[in-house]
């Protein structure tokens, strides 16, 4: 490539970078900015947006300069930031409250407010005194308030409906007059609570005897037909041993006149006993008729034999 070339063509790189660099950056960041709600256009400065545990941290100062924290999973949407105006400009502009810091925190369906107050007080009674942990508002669809008063070692639970500044304090009022009475349903609660947590635990005590009982029976059960079928196994060999011996007695009956072996024909004798189960009462003579008939004849003294070997019968 021609020196000339190349030196105009990098002069002419080097004077379009800025400008890349510019479209670059605008394209990026414009869709950005133009999804992301105006903290500035609701009088709100923006000191800091972080991640932190997948959570995405705004530290923010309103135009009076108090300090507020933002949390959520995701970016703060203008639906969202219109909800942190409402409830910004409520709790700023309570009568017997001043705030220290604040913290919003956005969840799948609910809205959570702490306030640490600053000063907090309400017909001569310094609140603050008796909250540690701040002041826990809830918001989905209706407001509630939930959180817990330290008092002389005491922590009754003030939970309820937001209506009015004046609402609440009078609720908070009425438990430092009176915290026994308020917490002694707490505690009549948690009473419940344990009692049926040892219900549970005596359930749960008996399950596992039953469970053990169980056991038990099933390796009984186990042990009984092991027993069973070592008994049929017996009663088999028996049979066996019998059956035999009826075998042998039939033939020592039926000795031929020179002491030949005449053995009786097996699938006639099967027949028979299968004839004879079936009718008890059949005769020797009606047997006979249906050998011949099945092509298993036997002599009148074979079948003698097997009626009186088999059956006991000796007609």
């Amino acid at each position: 490539m021609d020196r000339r070339l190349a030196s105009a063509l990098l002069h002419g790189l080097t004077r379009l970078t800025p400008l890349i660099l510019a479209t670059v950056f605008l394209t990026v960041t414009m869709p950005a900015m133009a999804d992301s709600p105006h903290f500035s256009s609701k009088g709100f400065d923006l000191i800091s947006r972080k991640q932190q545990n997948r959570q995405l941290l705004y530290k923010l100062n309103d135009e009076r300069g108090l300090a507020f924290t933002i949390v959520s999973e995701r970016e703060i949407t203008r639906q969202q930031l219109e909800k942190i105006v409402y409830f910004h400009d409520i709790f700023t502009n309570w009568s017997y409250l001043e705030i220290s810091s604040m913290t919003y925190v956005f969840y799948e369906k609910e809205l959570e407010i702490n306030i640490r107050p600053e000063r907090f007080v309400y017909k001569n009674v310094d609140f603050t005194r008796y909250i540690s942990a701040g002041l826990g508002f809830f918001h989905d669809a209706v407001t509630t308030y939930n959180f817990r008063l330290n008092i002389d070692d005491m922590y009754p639970r003030i939970e309820g409906r937001l209506t009015t500044e004046e609402e609440l304090c009078e609720a908070i009022l009425a438990v430092i007059q009176n915290p026994r009475e308020a917490v002694a349903p707490q505690e009549e609660e948690l009473s419940r609570m344990l009692a049926t947590k040892e219900d549970v635990s005596g359930v749960s005590d008996h399950l596992s005897m039953l469970e053990k009982r169980i056991e038990e029976l099933e390796a009984k059960q186990s042990e009984h037909e092991s027993r069973l079928q070592a008994l049929e196994d017996e009663n088999a060999l028996l049979h066996n041993h019998i059956d035999k011996i009826r075998k042998a007695i039939l033939v020592l009956h039926n000795l031929g006149l020179f002491g030949n072996i005449h053995v009786v024909d097996r699938e006639a004798i099967a027949l028979i006993l299968e004839l004879k189960a079936e009718e008890p009462n059949l005769q020797q003579e009606e047997v006979a008729r249906i050998l011949r008939k099945e092509g298993h004849p036997l002599s009148a003294h074979e079948i003698f034999l097997v009626f009186s070997v088999y059956f006991n019968e000796f007609k």
